[in-house]
């Protein structure tokens, strides 16, 4: 039997094994069971302290990755939008109906090729 301290209230806790699975419950120390006359949580549930990196467990290690990669997303995400956005604020109709970036030999109809790349095939 695994014993611990308890993450929400720091008292003994232990790993019992039930016919359901192991779980975690209160045990004051000589205790041959849990009689239900010690509260300390005031959680439903017993759990023990975190451990490993920062004192975060596994599960709470992995949101936290999680939750860093999605703000580097989100980061990546808006700066391809501000990109995007020059792009279209350059490749812009002019008074003649052409692009007014897409200049030269040739007068690009509006939506000159870079527009219409943006913009994706409109039938997917």
């Amino acid at each position: 039997m695994s014993e611990t301290d308890c993450r929400h209230c720091g008292h003994r806790i232990v790993c019992v094994n039930y016919l359901t699975g192991p779980a975690w419950t209160h045990q004051p120390a000589g205790a041959s069971f849990q009689d239900g006359a010690h509260i300390y949580c005031h959680t439903t549930t017993a759990k023990p302290r975190p451990v490993g990196r920062r004192g975060l467990d596994a599960a709470e290690a992995e949101v936290e990755a999680a939750t860093h990669l999605y703000g580097v997303a989100v980061v990546r995400a808006e700066a391809a939008e501000a990109k995007l956005a020059a792009v279209r604020e350059l490749h812009r109709p002019d008074s003649s109906g052409g692009c007014r970036e897409c200049t030269g030999d040739r007068q690009w109809p509006y939506p000159c090729p870079t527009i219409q790349a943006l913009n994706g095939d409109p039938d997917e």
